[in-house]
C-alpha cells in the first residue's frame, strides 16, 4: 500500500488532469464515473486542506463550471507544474498495480477471498491495472428494449418486467426447474431456469426486473431460457442487460456475471487514476480518445462506434510503445564496424563458383547486405525468403566478402543438424572448386577470386574434445575464416580474433543474450539475422523493427512444385497407397509426426507408435527408420546420412526435420495430425521434399474433422506463397507461434490487431517523428511514455 504522502500526490494529481480534461471536453461532467462531486466527495480528507469548502459543480452553469475550474487550479498551482504532475503518474501507476487482495472495494463472489485471488491470477489479472485492462472478447447486444407483445424469436432483446409467479416443475432436486411468469402492460412471458434452484430466493412476486436474451419457442410459444436479468435500476447503471453487454473470456470456477460485477466496480472506481503517457495534442491530431475515457467505452459502450474508438485508441497505444522500443533499441545497436565493400565484378565472379545461377532476388539482397556492411557502421539485418529461396548462399557470398577482406565470419545455427547441414550445403556449392585439406570437420578449398584458399570449419558439441580443442586452435590463431557452430561458439574458450561478421540461422531459437555473446568482439561484427519462417510484413515491422530486412522474393529456376492434399483421418489408407507410389518409383518419402510418444491429453499420432505400426505392417517391406529429438546428435547424423544416401526409403520423424533438411531423392512428405501444426510450420515441413527434379506431394492426415481445422488447412492446397501463408496464419491463430514475439513485447498485447496494417504504419510514423525531436524521450511531458518503453525494451534484452 502507498503512505499517505503518495496518496496524496496521486489524488492531486488524478484532480488536476480531470480538471483540464473538464476544460478540454466542454465542462460537461464527464470525465469521471459519477461525476466530479463524487470524486471530490470521495477524496474529501485529501482535498479540503487544500481547497477548503467548495461549491458543488454539477449545479453550476458551463461559464461558472469554468471559472470554478480556474479557481481549483489556481489554488493547487503550487502542483501544477510538469515536475510534480510527472511523478504524481508514476504514483498513480504504483497506485494501480497494487495487488487486488489489498483493495478493500472489490467485492468477490460468495468463494473464499484467497480461491478468488487463485482463479483471478489463473485469467492474468493480479493487480487492479490487469482488472480495469481485461478486455471483453466480444459482446452481447442486448440494448433492443422491448414490450413482450412485440418480442420477435431468436433475436437478442430486453424486456422491462414484473414477476407474477414463480413455481418449480418436475421432482429432480439435483437439478431443478424453475419457471418464473413476468409480465408488462402488454402480456405475460414465462422463463425457464434450469440447475438453478437459487433463482427462487431473486425472483420475489412483485419485483422488477430487465430480462435479456434470445426468445426461443416452446411448445407453440415464446419462453425464455437461462437469461440475463438484471434488478431494476436506472438504465444508465445497468451492467448485465439492457444494452452492449462485454463478454470476458472465463476459467473454471469464475462466471461471466461476477467477473463483469467486479470489472464494473474496478472501472468506476479506478479508471479515473490511469494516466495516459501520450500526450493531448498529439491524441487530437490523430483523432484518438483519452485512455481513460477508452477504458470506459471499451467496458460499457453506448454504440458499436464506441467500441471501434476505444480500440483503436488502445491499440494505437500498444503498437506505439512498441515501435518507440525498437526504434531506441535500433539507435542503441549502431556503432562502428569493419567497412566491407562489394568489389567490382565481386557477384559475377561469385557466382562462377556456384553450380547454378543466382535469382535477381537474390542478387538484390547480396547488394543491401553489402551497402550495410560498406558503410562503416554495424549492420543489423534480417533476411527471410520462403523455403527453398535460397538464403543460405546469399550469406554465402556476405561471408565471401569478409574473407575477402582478411576477417573471420560466422554462422550459428540453434541445432547440430542443421549446423552440419549448413556446412555440408556450403561443400556442395563449392563441389567444383579444388579440395586442399578434406576433414570432417575442417575443409581447406582454393577459390581462386578469393586470392586465396577458403579455410572453413565445423564446431558443435558433438565432436570429439580432440577435434573441438583443434578447432578451437585454428580460429583463435585466425586460420580459419568461415565457422559453422552451435551453441558451441559461443563458448568462454572460443576466441574468434578478427569476426567481422556473425550469422545466426532461425534465430529465435536463441535467446538474446545468446546472440550478444556471438556478436560481442574487438571488431564489432556485423550482424545478419536469417529466418526459415516467412514473417508477415505487419509483423515483422513489429518484432523486428530494429533491424533492417531483406525478402527473396523469387525461387530459384527448376525448384520443383509441390502438390498438397488433404486427407480425412477416415481415408489414411489412401495416404499410404500414395506415399507407396513413390518408393516404388525409387524415391524416398517422410512420414511427420508431432509427438515422440503417446500422450493421454492429446489426441494425435506419436512417431514411435507409427514407426512401430508402419515397419511392423504397412510399410515391412521396406527399409524404415525412426529420427526425434530424444537421439544423441552421432544418432541423427548417422540416420540422415543413410536417409541422404538413399539407404532408408521412409523415415519417421518428429519436427526435427523442419529446417535444413535437403535430400533431392525425397519426393513425399505424409504428416500425421496435421491440424496440430500451424500453416507456416506445415509449409516449412513440406519444404523438405520438392527439392530435386521430381514432382514431389505432401498428403496432410488431419484427425480432426471440424470444420475450422479442415477449412485452415484447405488452404495449403491451393496457397504455396510462404508469406501469403503467414498472413492466414497470423489472421488464425494470432502472432504467438511466430518467431520472436516473446522477446518483442507483443506477449503484452491485448488488443491490438497484427493485420492492421494502417495502424502499425501510423505507430511506426508517429514514433518516427517523435524520436527526432526527442531521441531519448528524456523532455518531461515524455517521461512516462518513457518509463513504459523502457520495460519493452529491458524485455527485449531477455
Amino acid at each position: 500500500m502507498l503512505d499517505q504522502d503518495k496518496l496524496f500526490s496521486v489524488k492531486i494529481g488524478t484532480l488536476i488532469d480531470i480538471l483540464n480534461k473538464e476544460i478540454v471536453t466542454e465542462c460537461r461532467d464527464l470525465n469521471v464515473v459519477g461525476g466530479l462531486d463524487k470524486f471530490l466527495l470521495n477524496n474529501a480528507y485529501y482535498f479540503k486542506p487544500v481547497l477548503g469548502n467548495i461549491k458543488a459543480y454539477s449545479r453550476l452553469d458551463i461559464f461558472n463550471r469554468e471559472k470554478w475550474i480556474q479557481g481549483i487550479l489556481k489554488s493547487l498551482s503550487l502542483y501544477n507544474h510538469l515536475e510534480f504532475l510527472f511523478e504524481s503518474d508514476k504514483l498513480r501507476k504504483e497506485f494501480l498495480n497494487q495487488k487486488i487482495d489489498q483493495i478493500s472495494k472489490i467485492n468477490f463472489p460468495r468463494k473464499s477471498k484467497i480461491d478468488s485471488i487463485r482463479l483471478f491470477s489463473e485469467l492474468g489479472i493480479k493487480t487492479i491495472y490487469d482488472l480495469i485492462t481485461y478486455f471483453p472478447y466480444r459482446y452481447n447486444d442486448f440494448s433492443d428494449i422491448r414490450k413482450i407483445a412485440d418480442l420477435k424469436y431468436g433475436e437478442f432483446q430486453t424486456v422491462f418486467v414484473e414477476v407474477m409467479d414463480v413455481f418449480t416443475v418436475g421432482k429432480n432436486i439435483k437439478r431443478p426447474i424453475i419457471k418464473t411468469v413476468l409480465f408488462d402492460n402488454t402480456g405475460t412471458i414465462e422463463v425457464i431456469w434450469f440447475n438453478q434452484s437459487y433463482i427462487r430466493n431473486i425472483m420475489k412476486v412483485g419485483s422488477k426486473f430487465f430480462i435479456s436474451g434470445k426468445p426461443s419457442d416452446f411448445n407453440g410459444k415464446l419462453v425464455f431460457e437461462n437469461p440475463e436479468y438484471e434488478n431494476f435500476k436506472d438504465p444508465e447503471e445497468l451492467i448485465h442487460t439492457g444494452r452492449l453487454v462485454p463478454v470476458y473470456p472465463l476459467t473454471d470456477g469464475v462466471n461471466q456475471k461476477s467477473l463483469r460485477r467486479i470489472i464494473a466496480s474496478a472501472v468506476n472506481e479506478f479508471s479515473v487514476y490511469l494516466p495516459d503517457p501520450i500526450q493531448q495534442s498529439l491524441l487530437e491530431r490523430l483523432d484518438l480518445i483519452s485512455l481513460n475515457d477508452s477504458i470506459l467505452r471499451i467496458h460499457y459502450p453506448n454504440s458499436v462506434f464506441d467500441i471501434s474508438k476505444s480500440k483503436r485508441r488502445l491499440s494505437f497505444g500498444e503498437l506505439f510503445n512498441i515501435q518507440l522500443a525498437v526504434l531506441q533499441r535500433k539507435k542503441d545497436l549502431i556503432q562502428s564496424s569493419p567497412k566491407i565493400e562489394l568489389e567490382l565484378n565481386f557477384i559475377s565472379d561469385f557466382e562462377k563458383i556456384l553450380p547454378f545461377s543466382l535469382t535477381n532476388s537474390q542478387r538484390n539482397t547480396i547488394r543491401e547486405i553489402f551497402n550495410d556492411m560498406g558503410s562503416g557502421v554495424s549492420m543489423s539485418r534480417l533476411l527471410q525468403g520462403d523455403v527453398g529461396s535460397g538464403k543460405t548462399v546469399v550469406a554465402l557470398a556476405a561471408m565471401f566478402g569478409v574473407v575477402q577482406k582478411g576477417f573471420q565470419c560466422a554462422l550459428m545455427a540453434p541445432t547440430e543438424l542443421l549446423a552440419e547441414q549448413h556446412f555440408n550445403t556450403i561443400m556442395k556449392m563449392l563441389f567444383n572448386n579444388k579440395l586442399l585439406v578434406d576433414e570432417d570437420y575442417y575443409k581447406q578449398i582454393e577459390v581462386r577470386f578469393l586470392g586465396k584458399s577458403l579455410k572453413i570449419g565445423l564446431l558443435i558439441g558433438g565432436l570429439s574434445q580432440q577435434h573441438k580443442i583443434s578447432i578451437q586452435k585454428l580460429l583463435s590463431n585466425g586460420e580459419i575464416d568461415l565457422v559453422v557452430g552451435t551453441h558451441a561458439l559461443i563458448q568462454d574458450q572460443v576466441k574468434i580474433p578478427k569476426l567481422a561478421l556473425a550469422i545466426i540461422d532461425e534465430q529465435h531459437r536463441f535467446g538474446v543474450e545468446q546472440r550478444q555473446l556471438l556478436v560481442e568482439h574487438e571488431f564489432n561484427p556485423h550482424f545478419l539475422m536469417m529466418s526459415a519462417t516467412p514473417i508477415p510484413r505487419s509483423l515483422a515491422f513489429t518484432v523486428f523493427g530494429d533491424l533492417d530486412i531483406s525478402v527473396i522474393n523469387e525461387m530459384p529456376i527448376g525448384r520443383q512444385a509441390i502438390k498438397t492434399i488433404l486427407i480425412p483421418e477416415g481415408n489414411r489408407n489412401h495416404g499410404y497407397e500414395l506415399l507407396d507410389l513413390e518408393i516404388k518409383k525409387g524415391r524416398q518419402g517422410f512420414v511427420v509426426c508431432p509427438l515422440i510418444e503417446e500422450s493421454d491429453k492429446l489426441f494425435t499420432s506419436s512417431a514411435i507408435e507409427v514407426f512401430n505400426r508402419l515397419s511392423n505392417s504397412v510399410f515391412s517391406k521396406y527399409e524404415i527408420e525412426l529420427i526425434h529429438g530424444r537421439l544423441s546428435y552421432k544418432e541423427k547424423e548417422k540416420i540422415m546420412k543413410r536417409f541422404s544416401s538413399g539407404e532408408i526409403d521412409i523415415l519417421v520423424s518428429t519436427t526435427v526435420i523442419e529446417v535444413g533438411i535437403d535430400v533431392p531423392n525425397a519426393s513425399v512428405m505424409l504428416i500425421e495430425g496435421a491440424e496440430r501444426f500451424g500453416l507456416a510450420q506445415l509449409h516449412q515441413l513440406r519444404g523438405r521434399v520438392g527439392r530435386g527434379k521430381f514432382e514431389s506431394l505432401c498428403l496432410l492426415i488431419s484427425m480432426n474433422s471440424g470444420e475450422d481445422a479442415l477449412e485452415r488447412m484447405k488452404v495449403l492446397e491451393t496457397v504455396d506463397d510462404g508469406f501469403e501463408l503467414a498472413e492466414h496464419d497470423l489472421r488464425i491463430r494470432g502472432p504467438g507461434d511466430f518467431v520472436g514475439t516473446r522477446q518483442s513485447g507483443l506477449t503484452d498485447l491485448k488488443i491490438a490487431d497484427l493485420m492492421d496494417h494502417e495502424l502499425i504504419n501510423l505507430a511506426r510514423n508517429e514514433a518516427l517523428d517523435l524520436l527526432s525531436s526527442d531521441h531519448d524521450l528524456s523532455h518531461v511531458p515524455h517521461r512516462l511514455l518513457r518509463d513504459e518503453v523502457k520495460l519493452i525494451i529491458d524485455r527485449l534484452k531477455v
